[in-house]
């Protein structure tokens, strides 16, 4: 089995912004005193935006494929931020998914903090399921991980721990945290199969 665990969503992307005659890559440069963007020339790119800001991850699929290439027979598995392209570029999402963190603090700007800040931007799912079909494995997903956690049982590893109450309650602790539906609940996981039948655990349906 391959573990790919936000992986994707740190490699480096390109920014385009959509326009009435397609979308426009934005460059940065220095001015002499500080980072700035300036627009590039048109790009041919289908099912683009027509409005707003939006990211390419070129790396992403190629990246994928080669994880797949790994696996004879098993699995890849990927835990990321990130959405089907239909949502990751769906008509109200203006501004992109671009985020800086810089002392744990969020904010849009990665042209200030540089080389001391973390940058990410949402992940492109279905690129990443269409790379596991290139490979010739079986997709499967996107479920949050909530949902995933909890299909592969991990409700019950907490309630296995009620006899130690001081474990029980870090296990629960631990449990809503990696679940919550406002933070690390979010992230959405996929997987690839190569000579397993039937879904993998945590892709099956909950009861």
């Amino acid at each position: 089995m391959v573990v790919a665990n936000e992986l994707f969503d740190a490699f480096p992307v390109r920014v385009f912004e959509g326009s009435p005659r397609g979308p426009v890559e934005v460059f940065v440069r220095w001015d002499g005193d500080q980072f700035v963007e300036e627009r590039g020339p048109i790009a041919t790119m289908d099912d683009a935006p027509a409005e707003g800001r939006f990211e390419v991850n070129p790396a992403a699929y190629p990246a994928m494929v080669s994880l797949c290439g790994l696996v004879e027979r098993g699995a890849v598995l990927v835990f990321d931020y990130g959405y089907p392209q239909e949502e990751l570029w769906a008509p109200w999402r203006r501004q992109g998914t671009l985020l800086c963190f810089y002392r744990h603090t969020a904010h849009e700007n990665p042209y200030i903090h540089v080389g001391e800040q973390d940058l990410t931007s949402h992940v492109n799912l279905s690129e990443l399921l269409a790379a596991v079909e290139d490979a010739g494995m079986q997709p499967w997903g996107p479920v949050s991980q909530q949902e995933f956690l909890y299909s592969v049982g991990l409700g019950g590893l907490v309630e296995a721990a009620r006899g130690d109450l001081q474990e029980y309650f870090t296990r629960r602790r631990a449990l809503e945290q990696l679940t919550d539906g406002a933070g690390l609940g979010r992230i959405r996981v996929i997987a690839g199969t190569r000579g397993i039948d039937g879904p993998p655990p945590g892709f099956e349906p909950l009861p």
